[in-house]
């Protein structure tokens, strides 16, 4: 796209521009907000920390093993070239920042913090990832925090065969978002910037996604910086993004964060190809976290906020979605990721809303063909770095004219409602649960509830996240209706809290409770493989842990919390992977 057209569009997205267009709350939606995360802003907005203002690179290797050749130059040269590409990304959209705020030596090489594992590199595998966590958060505490920093660790979890060929046996993947980020990547002799144009030495290599690819050395440089700087994306919080259709319509253009995005770095250097790029939404996405932005980080999610009124129109230049949403605090744009819902999250579209008054966004899209239903994960984003993520199902009862957004969960709950509806005597209790599911109810305040006992289930949390799906209060998941329900050991719970690993779910307590009570364990029928580690943590302290638990067993905790002010239940695993790890959080009560 042309830069003078990709700047005007930019601009006009950043500028509140757009048709009025207004909805009024009716006497029930005035009511009946739901709070999701939070409603108390004040404390948000007055209330936070200072942020983490550097990226921090581990050198993690295995025991009695030395880093790879020319690690430090290669590496220095190579990061900072991917801190000029980001640089690079946002000036296309007439953003300017110095890049990647790497954590510098004084003589203005990266700072490098080299963690030799306990075990030869031989013995870490694809799945060692919490594992290799653990080990540098051991042997680094006190420079580095894996909770609270942003953190780049790149393995020499690799080998060179008799045959020449490489092989990589090293995790690879991002997480994070504005308060803290991890991005697992792997070490290569050839990894180096400067071999990006040697299109005459050849390769082969074998790691997780392919067996024996045979490359140059310029494009195994592509695929391999290319995938640091996607994995840094996600450390960021970016999401999979394919881009926006108009963008992908360039032969130019491939999004670093969409399918087979990062296999193409730079690729304008050796090859007439295709060049990875940000999308216009993914800098979108980049310019309001703190390590871009150089604000605060948030210290909390407070916000009462609720998407309650939706219009979908068609005409001959395309179709519109106009959102009306309640929030506290204008967002500072509104990201729409759409998809057809049984296709790749790598194909993701990414569109950008236009924002009138306070409350409306309003997207250009084409019209959809709803043979199938889409998903819609929608994106606001707020100026400190806060995003809170809403996913929808998109989709038509067959009358072209007639479209429907209904938010995960929802659908199949009503189904299953009906379904128990049948023999009522005998599901009263599931059919309470639903029922109090679907009625949105409004939660509690912990800093003003004044009983003295409470379901922690019921509570405003700040920051909640899950490793497959979505973080849910008193269901188990809406992936299934054989699994909806939180079922431990035979009986069914209607409070708790659904916590594949690895999860957080934080709580601001103020000081005013005494004690937690609650049962952990996977759900019944947890596949044997599936495990999780329980924790409750106290104003960052660990104050109680269990073993790893896995299939019929439980731990019971019942936990001093008097002066906390930040509660957390955590779930982490400790054998490397996260597969089944259908961790739950039972009966969560506390008291005063």
């Amino acid at each position: 796209m042309p830069a003078a057209k990709s700047n005007k569009i930019v601009s006009v997205l950043l500028c509140i521009l757009g048709f009025i267009y207004s909805f009024s709350l009716s006497a029930y939606e005035r009511n009946h907000r739901l709070s999701i995360g939070g409603s108390n802003v004040s404390k948000a907005d007055t209330m936070q920390l200072i942020s983490n203002d550097e990226v921090k690179v581990v050198y993690f290797h295995g025991k009695g093993q030395l880093p790879f050749l020319g690690w430090k130059d290669r590496l220095d040269r190579t990061l900072k070239d991917v801190s000029s590409f980001y640089a690079e990304e946002f000036a296309k959209q007439g953003k300017f920042i110095e890049g990647i705020p790497f954590e510098m030596e004084e003589d203005e090489r990266l700072k490098l913090h080299v963690v030799e594992g306990q075990k030869e590199a031989s013995r870490y595998g694809i799945h060692s990832g919490a594992e290799i966590e653990r080990e540098i958060s051991a042997s680094l505490a006190g420079t580095v925090d894996m909770d609270n920093d942003h953190v780049l660790v790149i393995t020499a979890l690799g080998y060179k065969n008799e045959d020449g060929s490489y092989v990589f046996h090293s995790p690879y993947y991002g997480r994070g978002g504005a308060r803290s980020g991890l991005c697992i990547v792997v070490d290569c002799d050839l990894l180096d910037v400067k071999n990006l144009t040697d299109t005459v030495q050849s390769m082969s290599f074998s790691e997780m996604a392919v067996d024996g690819k045979q490359c140059s050395v310029a494009e195994f440089n592509s695929w391999y910086i290319g995938g640091i700087a996607h994995e840094m994306g996600h450390f960021f919080g970016l999401h999979h993004d394919f881009g926006h259709p108009i963008e992908w319509r360039d032969p130019r253009f491939i999004s670093l964060m969409g399918q087979h995005g990062s296999r193409h770095y730079r690729e304008d250097q050796w090859n007439i190809g295709r060049t990875s790029a940000f999308s216009r939404a993914g800098i979108e996405q980049l310019a309001v976290h703190p390590l871009f932005s150089r604000q605060s980080k948030p210290i909390s999610f407070l916000h009462e906020f609720l998407v309650h009124a939706y219009i979908y129109t068609e005409d001959a230049q395309g179709a519109k979605l106009k959102l009306s949403y309640y929030s506290p605090r204008t967002p500072a744009q509104v990201v729409a990721l759409i998809r057809p819902i049984e296709g790749s999250e790598y194909f993701n579209n990414s569109y950008m809303a236009r924002l009138s008054a306070d409350t409306l966004a309003e997207f250009d899209l084409p019209v959809f063909e709803f043979a199938k239903p889409y998903e819609v994960v929608l994106l606001f984003l707020w100026t400190d770095g806060t995003m809170l993520t809403r996913k929808y199902m998109f989709a038509s009862t067959g009358n072209a004219k007639l479209v429907y957004m209904q938010r995960y969960g929802n659908t199949l709950a009503e189904e299953l409602k009906k379904e128990l509806e049948k023999d009522r005597t005998k599901n009263k209790k599931e059919l309470d649960i639903i029922g109090k599911i679907l009625d949105n109810e409004r939660f509690v305040d912990l800093d003003t509830y004044p009983d003295r006992v409470v379901s922690l289930s019921d509570a405003i949390w700040e920051e909640a996240y899950v490793g497959w799906e979505v973080p849910a209060r008193n269901y188990f998941s809406s992936e299934s209706d054989t699994r909806f329900f939180l079922v431990k050991n035979g009986q069914l719970y209607d409070k708790g809290l659904y916590a594949h690993s690895p999860s957080l779910y934080r709580f601001n307590v103020n000081g005013k409770w005494k004690r937690i009570q609650v049962m952990a364990g996977l759900r019944d029928g947890a596949h044997e493989e599936g495990g999780a580690q329980f924790h409750i943590v106290g104003d960052g302290k660990i104050l109680a842990s269990s073993a790893q638990l896995k299939g019929n067993e439980t731990f019971f905790f019942d936990v001093d919390i008097d002066a906390v002010h930040y509660l957390e239940l955590r779930t982490n695993d400790m054998e490397g992977h996260n597969h089944n790890s259908w961790a739950i959080w039972c009966a969560p009560i506390l008291s005063k």
